[in-house]
């Protein structure tokens, strides 16, 4: 990914936009969390950087380097668009972590730079606007098929992690992961979507805590309870008034919507919930 492309990126102009930016740069230095010397300031590729790691245990206590085929990916941070903005109906659909690194990345990890947030929220934008993501990925894939079905609905896609591995394995660090564990209810709470739909599967369940507190999940109608399950936080502040449910991977959404049943009841109760008039 040239850098030039990233630059001339442009983010939908909005208050939630601001507010998310504001949250980034709020965090903890994200370049303490960099994994890999890929420097967008002057577009040239570089190494792993272990001295990276070093400073990243030395702001969050006793830490284990990991090994180079455990490399984080860059964080994950979202902006919205101008249709979500203005959409009657709002969605954010919640996926598990970004693996093998974001779009044209050869190496993966975060750049020294002031504006750090920015140029990724910017990242975000271009990467959710490729064609290749909309026809290959499932979140991407799940997103243009439900605003094409819904005019009324706009999408804004995130992940359950901030971080991803670099490798084929999934799941984060969770000693990185926890440092930034507040950051998804806060985008929850200034993106204010009307329906929440984590694409997690049930495995991602015992997670929910370390992020949102005590968390419950019940049944919905008749559906398998590892199909869909509706989630339920003790603490709502600033989460009153949406929905939370939780469900399978876009990719199985996707795959098996004609010939699952429990699948093809999921897809149709989401339908309803966008729209209960839909056709």
């Amino acid at each position: 990914m040239k850098l030039q492309n990233i630059l001339t990126e442009t983010i939908y102009p909005c208050r939630i936009n601001d507010e998310l930016k504001d949250l980034y740069m709020g965090q903890q230095n994200y370049s303490q969390v960099e994994v890999y010397n890929y420097d967008l300031i002057t577009g040239t590729e570089g190494r792993y950087s272990k001295s990276s790691y070093e400073e990243l245990g030395a702001s969050l206590g006793n830490y284990t380097l990991p090994k180079d085929n455990c490399i984080l990916t860059n964080p994950y941070l979202i902006c919205v668009s101008e249709r979500y903005v203005k959409a009657k109906i709002k969605m954010m659909l919640v996926s598990k972590e970004t693996n093998f690194g974001w779009m044209g990345e050869i190496s993966n990890g975060l750049f020294m730079s002031s504006n750090v947030a920015e140029l990724l929220m910017k990242f975000y934008t271009l990467y959710s606007n490729s064609t290749k993501m909309q026809t290959g990925a499932g979140p991407w894939m799940l997103k243009k098929e439900l605003e094409a079905r819904f005019p009324n609905l706009g999408i804004v896609n995130n992940n359950f992690h901030l971080f991803g591995y670099l490798s084929e394995r999934t799941g984060t660090n969770p000693h990185i992961e926890n440092h930034y564990h507040e950051v998804l209810k806060s985008e929850i709470q200034i993106c204010q979507p009307d329906i929440v739909l984590f694409c997690t599967s049930k495995g991602y369940d015992k997670e929910f805590e370390g992020k949102f507190g005590k968390t419950d999940f019940t049944t919905v109608d008749d559906i398998s309870y590892n199909v869909l399950a509706k989630v339920e936080f003790k603490d709502m502040s600033g989460l009153n008034g949406i929905e939370f449910y939780r469900t399978y991977h876009p990719l199985t959404l996707l795959r098996y919507r004609k010939n699952v049943p429990d699948v093809i009841k999921t897809r149709n109760y989401i339908n309803n919930i966008i729209d209960p008039n839909h056709n």
